[in-house]
């Protein structure tokens, strides 16, 4: 009863040790001076997808870029 979507880059990735703290508030695994970012956006991201009843998780290896997935129940689920 869940739908499940996933979101791929080429970026540079995201070694194994930084995958958790990815979706903390305020992380950024950049300096901040040189890239325009809050921080926020995954874990606010994740917080809704969760409290909605779905899970976000990515899959990553170093130099091999991202891809980030999420569920959704269906709307049938809800009911």
């Amino acid at each position: 009863g869940m739908a499940r979507f996933m979101v791929a880059d080429n970026g540079p990735g995201i070694a194994a040790i930084d995958q958790d703290r990815i979706f903390d508030l305020f992380q950024n695994l950049r300096n901040s001076v040189d890239y325009d970012s809050s921080g926020i956006g995954l874990s606010v991201a994740r917080k809704m997808i969760e409290e909605n009843w779905g899970k976000m998780w990515l899959e990553s290896e170093q130099g091999q870029g991202a891809k980030f997935y999420f569920t959704v129940p269906l709307e049938d689920q809800l009911n």
